[in-house]
């Protein structure tokens, strides 16, 4: 089982300091602030058979995340093997494919083998999601996330249309 939620930092003051992390289905809900639209801080949950290998607090730009995330697996699809640094983080992401359609994922000093199909279809709807969410929440900056948001799902189709060897 593969889980994948986004998070940001929100703010209630006003004042710009990061306060908490809201999960971004649930950010509506609250009455709290984005510090940055332009540059949104967060985190993401990265959870394979129940080993934590992301956490929100391992916080980074959660819309750069997904990009690179969504990336790794076309790559990963079409060499074998995959890896990129956080934006803003020493983490490495390590993407390996093995045998029998199980792929190897390290993130920093955390690993685990999960079924690439599953890790793929769980990390591209919570990319959907993330970027949906975003411009619903921050229609002002829809250009550059509508765009974000069409990169990933050309990225899924890109992905789909590989077969594994």
């Amino acid at each position: 089982m593969v889980s994948i939620e986004s998070f940001l930092f929100c703010t209630k003051d006003h004042k710009g300091n990061p306060d908490f992390l809201v999960n971004i289905q649930e950010y509506e809900m609250l009455d709290v602030n984005l510090l940055d639209a332009l540059y949104p801080e967060g985190g993401i949950s990265i959870i394979c058979n129940g080993q934590v290998l992301l956490e929100p607090g391992q916080w980074d730009l959660p819309d750069r995340l997904f990009l690179l995330f969504a990336a790794a697996l076309v790559q990963v699809k079409q060499e074998g093997k995959a890896g990129f640094m956080f934006p803003d983080s020493p983490v490495d992401v390590i993407l390996r494919l093995k045998k029998g359609g199980f792929l190897l994922l390290r993130i920093g000093n955390r690993a685990t083998v999960v079924l690439v199909e599953e890790f793929a279809v769980a990390l591209f709807d919570a990319a959907i999601l993330f970027f949906e969410n975003f411009l619903r929440l921050n229609p002002r900056y829809n250009g550059d996330y509508e765009s974000d948001l069409a990169l990933i799902r050309e990225q899924q189709r890109l992905y789909g249309s590989f077969r594994i060897s």
